[in-house]
């Protein structure tokens, strides 16, 4: 029996990008994010999600998307990784789908040097760029911002 792939499809700039549902924790409606001084670029800031901080990451920086302004019609996905739980903006969800492996081919073999695709999958006729959020918050990007964020905590 394939294996079958459950994903959340978000939207970026009218490209369709995607999450294994297991990876997804919530997604919010936009919400103002504060900055933090001292961090990299690609950290927007934190929120608070029913008072746990969280960090949010500028993804359209990593996809070399053009940059927005935020709006109430963005959308914030909450993720969660083995390193770290933080969250993203997306312009929108496009919703919840469920595939086959067999729908499945390797990121490298459509669109070598993407580093944070790892695969791609067919679905109604349109392909969708299957993401990994491990590779969204690099091991240095999270040492700055608990370096930040422990500067902004009550003891």
């Amino acid at each position: 029996m394939a294996e079958n792939y459950r994903l959340l499809v978000f939207l970026l700039d009218g490209i369709k990008f995607s999450l294994f549902l297991e990876n997804v924790d919530r997604v919010i409606q936009a919400v103002e994010i504060t900055p933090l001084p001292k961090v990299p670029d690609s950290i927007m800031g934190i929120i608070n999600v029913h008072g746990e901080i969280l960090p949010i990451l500028d993804i359209r920086r990593k996809f070399n998307l053009l940059q927005k302004k935020l709006t109430i019609h963005d959308k914030i996905i909450i993720t969660k990784t083995p390193a770290k739980k933080f969250g993203f903006v997306v312009d929108d969800i496009e919703g919840y789908f469920e595939t086959t492996a067999h729908a499945v081919i390797k990121g490298e073999s459509v669109w070598p040097g993407m580093e944070y695709v790892d695969e791609v999958v067919k679905l109604s006729d349109e392909l969708v760029l299957i993401n990994n959020p491990e590779k969204f918050f690099i091991a240095k990007e999270i040492d700055e911002y608990n370096k930040a964020i422990k500067n902004i905590k009550p003891n």
